[in-house]
């Protein structure tokens, strides 16, 4: 099983299914950024009960990398180049460059999501506020084909708003809005991921009375 969610012609997830000899699944290992490093696996085992039921056992093992980022700023601190060596053996697997403008913006970024050379996919930022913020950004494929557009709200302290998501055919596809208190900080967060109409999740954040954070629901 391969999936690319966005359509960008790279792969997000893979995951692989064992089957016994019955037909039943007894392994599922699922591969979160397709690079190649599982990130979890299932293991299914089966027991014949006397009364004729059979029990199923799953075991369930998350794994993380002992990996390696790098960040590299200009004079602006606009972040210009990251870099994650995954297994930390010196070999760079991912790569992130960024173009800036001569405002001093990040024009554009590339994305070298397995370090062979060849960029898979781009994000272009299109305009800028007063202050520097982003105000719309598209995702390309490595032609330059769009494959969505985000456009950012803010309100007079530049606290972002409201994230908009379209696709290709300019359909409003994802939507987030943020509420934030007279200190600038995040209260809520409400997502809508797939534009329906209906908030798929929210998430509600707590602070003391000096805006240090407490929880968050």
């Amino acid at each position: 099983w391969d999936s690319d969610a966005d359509g960008d012609g790279n792969l997000d997830a893979t995951a692989t299914f064992s089957y016994d000899d019955q037909g039943r699944l007894i392994a599922y290992d699922y591969d979160v950024d397709a690079d190649g490093f599982v990130n979890t696996l299932y293991t299914i085992t089966y027991a014949d009960n006397d009364d004729g039921t059979v029990s199923q056992t799953t075991t369930g093992l998350q794994q993380y990398r002992d990996s390696l980022e790098t960040f590299t700023y200009d004079d602006n601190e606009n972040l210009t180049n990251y870099t994650v060596d995954y297994d930390n053996d010196g070999s760079i697997e991912y790569i992130e460059n960024a173009t800036v403008n001569a405002d001093g913006h990040i024009e554009r970024m590339d994305i070298d999501r397995d370090n062979d050379g060849t960029v898979d996919s781009v994000y272009v930022n299109l305009s800028w506020n007063d202050d520097g913020k982003v105000m719309q950004r598209q995702r390309q494929n490595a032609t330059g084909d769009v494959i969505n557009t985000d456009s950012f709200t803010y309100d007079a302290d530049n606290n972002l708003r409201l994230v908009t998501r379209r696709d290709r055919a300019d359909e409003i596809m994802y939507r987030m809005t943020n509420t934030f208190n007279d200190a600038g900080d995040l209260v809520t967060q409400v997502t809508d991921a797939d534009a329906d109409g209906t908030d798929d999740s929210t998430l509600t954040i707590n602070y003391d009375a000096e805006s240090n954070f407490l929880s968050g629901e």
